[in-house]
């Protein structure tokens, strides 16, 4: 009876070993699973930052550029404020030479009608003393 309980324990102690052993393995194979993702995930962590550290280097390069755009703009938008203020002057200047080139047209078909009244009347004139 004793053989039978010792034969008994031994089967059980390899049985359980064997379970062990074979919960080891899952353990390990489940530690290298963790291991793998790990690496994959640092990877992953060292590539994203690779590519915001590109992607600021851009955006400062963008920013810059805008700067130096902001700075080339101004001058010309003064000087396209200093065109405006001298198209104004222009047709201020303009209007003014049109009023006047009017003003000597008058002033001309006036003398052009005087003019021609003038020889009509001294010729009514030499008419009248020789009757």
């Amino acid at each position: 009876m004793v053989d039978g309980l010792n034969l008994k324990n031994e089967r059980s102690q390899f049985d359980c070993e064997t379970g062990m052993q074979a919960n080891l393995n899952k353990i390990i194979s489940l530690e290298d699973e963790v291991k793998q993702q790990y690496v994959e995930l640092r990877a992953s962590k060292d590539k994203l930052l690779k590519k915001i550290e590109e992607e600021s280097l851009i955006t400062n390069k963008y920013m810059k550029g805008k700067g130096e755009l902001k700075t080339d703009v101004k001058p010309l938008e003064n000087h396209i404020l200093e065109l405006n203020e001298e198209k104004r002057n222009l047709e201020c200047k303009l209007k003014k030479i049109q009023s006047e080139l009017q003003y000597n047209q008058v002033s001309e078909d006036k003398i052009q009608s005087d003019i021609i009244t003038v020889p009509n009347y001294l010729l009514r004139r030499k008419n009248r003393r020789e009757m």
